[in-house]
C-alpha cells in the first residue's frame, strides 16, 4: 500500500512501515506521490479538501497523535476515507510535560539555571526560591485521558488538591479519581 508519511514520525514506526508498506518520507514526498497514495499519516500536516481531492486512490488517513483538527473529517467521510487517531500514543508524554512545566514554573528552575549559568554566586536568592507544591491546588481544564493523568501525577506525588472544570464530567467522576468538579472556568 503506498503510504506518504506527511510529518516526522518515531524510528520504530518508519522501520515497521518500511518492512510493511509502501512507505515515502516526509523528506521524500513529490506532488506526483499523492496522485496515487492509498494511505497517509499525519501528525500537524493539514489534509483538507484540496489534499484529499489530490489522492484519487485514497483509502486512510491515519493521525498519529489524538486531535483531528487538522483532518476534513467531513470531506474524507463523503468520500469514503477512513481516518483513525492513535489516542493514547502520547497521553504519559503530555502529561509529565504538563508536570515539568509546572515544576519549571513555580520553582523557578528555568530562571535558575540561567542566573547561574550567567554567574550567580549566592545561595537560595528570594527571587529564585519559588513555592512547593505540596499541598497546593491545582485546577485542570479537562477531565480526559491526559487530564485524569495529569491530576493523578499532582495528587499522589505533591499531595495536592485537584479542581476540575469539565462541563462534560460528573461530580460522580471526579469524586471516584478523589477531585473535586468546579462548575465554571473562573471556579
Amino acid at each position: 500500500m503506498k503510504t506518504l508519511v506527511l510529518d516526522p514520525i518515531h524510528q520504530d514506526a518508519v522501520e515497521y512501515g518500511n518492512k510493511n508498506l509502501d512507505l515515502i518520507l516526509w523528506n521524500e514526498v513529490t506532488e506526483e506521490d499523492f496522485l496515487d497514495a492509498e494511505a497517509v499519516i499525519v501528525r500537524i500536516y493539514p489534509i483538507d479538501k484540496k489534499i484529499i481531492d489530490k489522492m484519487k486512490s485514497l483509502k486512510i488517513i491515519a493521525k498519529h497523535g489524538v486531535g483531528v483538527d487538522n483532518i476534513d473529517l467531513n470531506y474524507a467521510k463523503e468520500k469514503n476515507v477512513v481516518v483513525t487517531n492513535t489516542p493514547t500514543a502520547n497521553m504519559e508524554s503530555v502529561a509529565e510535560f504538563v508536570v515539568g512545566l509546572a515544576l519549571n514554573c513555580y520553582r523557578k528552575i528555568s530562571e535558575s539555571f540561567n542566573e547561574i549559568k550567567g554567574g550567580l554566586n549566592k545561595i537560595a536568592p528570594g527571587n529564585l526560591t519559588g513555592y512547593e507544591l505540596n499541598g497546593k491546588t491545582v485546577g485542570l481544564i479537562g477531565l480526559g485521558k491526559i487530564g485524569k493523568s495529569v491530576g493523578n501525577k499532582f495528587k499522589h506525588a505533591f499531595n495536592m488538591k485537584i479542581c476540575i472544570y469539565d462541563p462534560f464530567a460528573s461530580i460522580e467522576d471526579c469524586t471516584a479519581l478523589g477531585f473535586s468538579k468546579v462548575d465554571t472556568l473562573e471556579d
